[in-house]
């Protein structure tokens, strides 16, 4: 569907993000630049197709070079975009298959934590994804629990899940980006399940301080973060353990945990400093 310029947007397909037909294409869109097109409110450098005409990168090798470009440039707009292309990019990738896995969680690491903390009270969940853990966590750990995250089609999945567990009387969810999402209330547990690894390194301690006010006198941030990977082999994942430091040196620490697991989870529980 073209925009308003007349240039189509970005049809995805899969992990492959590009203009359509673009090997019949003058153009493939693939980072951002200074000197770019404007597509939806998103700037892309554009770069001649001629770029993939040497022998080198023809063929399969050509077309994973765009794929992973394309991967990239999708995983920077889901963290870095405009609400309303990071609304697009993961409304596509839950009405497809990508994230079923995440529908069924039940005996994660983090429910052990959540009970804890949650003292029969309060939950803010940011990014939320289907529901998996306003519907898997134990019904005696807490009593309000409200989720919030951008996309509709993981909030459908949450809510339908809901209606099946009977827990419409105590399970809320918004639509809204978390990163600027304005809560009515205080909470005793602010939870990110992995969605801190969506926000951008340089915000982290913004949006934390952010949430800070909407905790209560003895409420705590708890952090769910993989730190590893299959194609990893159990070692550190440079960027969620240089995030999971800057929490560290920005904040309390009431309990750190890592535990044994292919994606090498990490459960962090944080309070902020006290002022001096």
């Amino acid at each position: 569907m073209p925009d308003r310029s007349g240039v189509p947007f970005p049809s995805y397909r899969g992990n492959f993000l590009a203009l359509r037909n673009w090997r019949q294409s003058s153009w493939l869109l693939l980072g951002r630049d200074a000197t770019s097109k404007c597509i939806r409110g998103v700037a892309f450098i554009v770069v001649p197709r001629n770029y993939f005409d040497s022998q080198a990168i023809q063929g399969d090798v050509g077309m994973k070079i765009a794929a992973r470009g394309a991967n990239f440039i999708v995983a920077f707009l889901k963290s870095y975009g405009p609400s309303n292309l990071k609304r697009y990019f993961w409304d596509r990738e839950f009405a497809g298959t990508k994230w079923d896995f995440i529908d069924r969680t039940e005996g994660d690491c983090v429910y052990e934590n959540l009970e804890k903390y949650a003292n029969n009270g309060s939950i803010l969940d940011l990014g939320c994804g289907p529901g998996n853990t306003a519907n898997e966590l134990s019904t005696d750990a807490y009593q309000k629990y409200i989720g919030v995250d951008i996309s509709e089609e993981a909030l459908g999945k949450a809510r339908r899940r809901t209606v099946e567990t009977g827990r419409g009387n105590r399970n809320f969810f918004v639509r809204h980006d978390f990163v600027n999402y304005t809560p009515e209330q205080e909470f005793d547990v602010i939870l990110f399940r992995e969605s801190m690894y969506h926000v951008p390194i340089g915000k982290i301690k913004e949006t934390l301080n952010h949430y800070i006010k909407y905790l209560k006198t003895d409420g705590v941030f708890i952090i769910r973060i993989a730190t590893s990977d299959a194609e990893h082999a159990g070692a550190n994942k440079p960027r969620p353990m240089a995030m999971v430091q800057l929490m560290e040196r920005e904040f309390d620490v009431v309990e750190k945990r890592r535990y044994e697991h292919v994606s090498r989870p990490m459960i962090l529980v944080l309070r902020p400093k006290p002022l001096t």
